[in-house]
Parts: C-alpha cells; sequence; structure tokens
C-alpha cells in the first residue's frame, strides 16, 4: 500500500475493493470548497462540442489570463496540468545542471535527470536554505542551469523567504522557475506574476486545478519570455488541453465570483485551525506543523507513516506519506485542509487507531 498517495484514489480502490467515491482523500491538496458551480456547469456544457478538436493554441485562455493579471498573452502558455509543463520546460531549456530544493515537489528532479542534467539539492527542512547557498550554487553552475523554487514549498506548505527569491532574480544566467501553484491559498502572498515576460529568466508557473477543484481535468499555465513560450509551443503535444478542461479553465478566470480566492483563503484559515485542534489530543504521537497553506506536514512518534496509512484503509481514509520526498520520511505525512466534518472523521479514525 506504499504506493497509494497523491490522490490515487483509483489504486486504493484497487487494493481494498471499496469504490472509488468512497474515500475521503486527504493525501491532494485541493480547494476545501470544492470546484465552483460555474466552472463544473462550463466543463458539462463542453460535451456537447466533443465532436470537435479543441483549441490547440488554448487562445481563449491565454487571453483570459492575460487580461486577469495584466500580462501579454505571447508570455503565456497552457497545459494539461503543470507536471507537462515542467518536463516541456526542462525539454526546451535543455539545462546541463539544475537545483531543487528538498523536500520539494518531485517533479522537478524528475525531469531534470530525464534529461541528463545534474540535480543538485539544498536542505529546505526544518528552515530553508540561505541566500547565500542559493547564490553559491549560481555562480558556479554551468550554462545553461535552471532553478525549481516552489513557493509556498510543497509538500511543507511554507512560503520561501523574500531574500531567497530575490537572490535568485537578482542575476541574469540562470534560469529561474516559481512554482506559485499553491500560492492562491496563502492570504496577502506576493506573486511573481507582475515579472513574467520582463525577467529575462523568470518562467511562472500557475495551476487552475487546485484552487478550482479540478485535478481530474489537468489544467495548468505560466507566463515567461516571449521567446521561450514559442519554443514551448514547437515542443509541447497538439490538443493538450482538451475541450471541458479549457472550457472550466475559461469559466475559472472569467468567473462571476469575484472573490472566489478570499472565500477559500478564509476557510483554509478556519480549517486549518479546525485540524490542528482536533489533533492536539494526539500530540503523543502526531504533531502538525505550521503552515501557510491547505496542506501541513505532521510529524509523527513512535508510529510510522506507512503504518498510519494502512490502518486508515479501512475506514476509507487517504493520507500523504512522505517517504518518497528527498530530505523527509516516514516520520513525517501531509495532510490536506479539508471540510470540518472530514476532519472530525479523520481525528475520529486517527484516535481509534492509535489509542
Amino acid at each position: 500500500m506504499k504506493d497509494i498517495h497523491g490522490g490515487n484514489i483509483w489504486a486504493a480502490a484497487r487494493a481494498t475493493g471499496r469504490p472509488p467515491g468512497d474515500w475521503l482523500d486527504f493525501s491532494a491538496s485541493i480547494n476545501p470548497l470544492g470546484a465552483p458551480p460555474w466552472v463544473r456547469a462550463a466543463a458539462r456544457a463542453a460535451l456537447g462540442q466533443v465532436a470537435h478538436y479543441p483549441d490547440p493554441e488554448c487562445a481563449g485562455l491565454a487571453s483570459a489570463a492575460a487580461a486577469r493579471y495584466g500580462l501579454d498573452p505571447a508570455c503565456i502558455r497552457f497545459g494539461n496540468g503543470a507536471a507537462e509543463l515542467i518536463h516541456l520546460l526542462v525539454a526546451a531549456l535543455a539545462p546541463k545542471a539544475g537545483l531543487v530544493l528538498a523536500p520539494t515537489f518531485s517533479r522537478y528532479a524528475a525531469a531534470l535527470r530525464q534529461a541528463g542534467a545534474a540535480v543538485t539539492e539544498l536542505d529546505a527542512w526544518p528552515d530553508p536554505p540561505s541566500a547565500a547557498a542559493l547564490a553559491g550554487w549560481m555562480a558556479s553552475a554551468p550554462d545553461p542551469a535552471v532553478i525549481f523554487l516552489c513557493n509556498p514549498n510543497n509538500p511543507t506548505g511554507r512560503l520561501l523567504p523574500p531574500e531567497l527569491l530575490q537572490a535568485a532574480l537578482a542575476q541574469e544566467r540562470v534560469w529561474v522557475v516559481v512554482d506559485e501553484a499553491f500560492l492562491d491559498f496563502v492570504p496577502g502572498a506576493d506573486s511573481l506574476l507582475s515579472l513574467a515576460g520582463r525577467h529575462p529568466r523568470l518562467v511562472v508557473l500557475k495551476s487552475l486545478t487546485k484552487l478550482y477543484a479540478i485535478p481530474g481535468l489537468r489544467l495548468g499555465w505560466l507566463a515567461g519570455p516571449p521567446g521561450l513560450v514559442a519554443r514551448l509551443r514547437q515542443l509541447q503535444v497538439p490538443w493538450s488541453v482538451n475541450g471541458p478542461a479549457a472550457a472550466a479553465g475559461l469559466a475559472a478566470l472569467t468567473g462571476p465570483e469575484s472573490d472566489w480566492t478570499e472565500r477559500t483563503q478564509r476557510a483554509v484559515v478556519r480549517g486549518r485551525a479546525t485540524a490542528f485542534r482536533r489533533l492536539a489530543p494526539l500530540a503523543s504521537w502526531l504533531q502538525p506543523q505550521p503552515s501557510d497553506c491547505n496542506y501541513y506536514l505532521v510529524r509523527l512518534t513512535g508510529v510510522t507513516g506507512t503504518t498510519l496509512q494502512e490502518r486508515l484503509l479501512p475506514h476509507g481514509i487517504l493520507v500523504r506519506i512522505c517517504s518518497g520526498f528527498s530530505g523527509l520520511s516516514d516520520e513525517y505525512l501531509r495532510l490536506a485542509v479539508r471540510p470540518s466534518g472530514e476532519t472530525a472523521r479523520l481525528a475520529n479514525a486517527l484516535a481509534a487507531v492509535l489509542l
């Protein structure tokens, strides 16, 4: 059961016989409010157009994102989730070396290694690396080279220090990719999108699947220099974004409820506080770690993540064990912020398997 993580309810269903719809998934960090009604309606309506190929340029999506964020459409490219765009970026940049934090999202290092690039990891837990350490690597890195920074970092849930981002952007030789997939869940957080297209070596990754709770549709986008975006277009498989996904994304970017992000942030702050309060009686085994977004690490004592995951399966609950993250071990879980009723069910199940 070790491989059942990260929202893989299908593997859990096959392994246990419990239908996919019967699971509470704390392993996937999506919006606890679920998908907005207008986004779901747009995806359903697009099914009437499935006899036609989708727009390979995603022109409507690019125009909507450009209008919303004050960008040039030529600086924007949509893809089949951020994972596709990460691999496309590495293929386009063809770096000799890459830098990632540890722990962080595994696709950065995976894409780099698949492309034959040397991968350096900087220790980022429990404290982020210093700006000096980042600058030192950049000064000695071969050309071309790339840095992947996840802000807030996954799986720690913590924002990167501003001085770390500033150090990365202060140079002009190394490509900097900043993944902001979860930044919309953080109240008052500053995005780097305003610099995208103007900084010669900055790429900003964004995701619509997390904030709008549509991971099954697979939709992400990036903003960067027009020349690089044009190269991505040449490398990308045609029709990477399907019609219902494009329709849902357009509805998300132009939707009727302007305060969706603010509503989400309030729900996350409340939900995270509720989760920490519910888990407090289990402090002998579980110690939730501070987080800035819609997921958080839990340090374990006297029990492993693998053991807890297995014990929770009969309760229909999935959790993310962290032994697969470089820099962490089976002594950590990552849990998503979910609605209060689901959090109560998780806490009760944990108490049943621990007490």
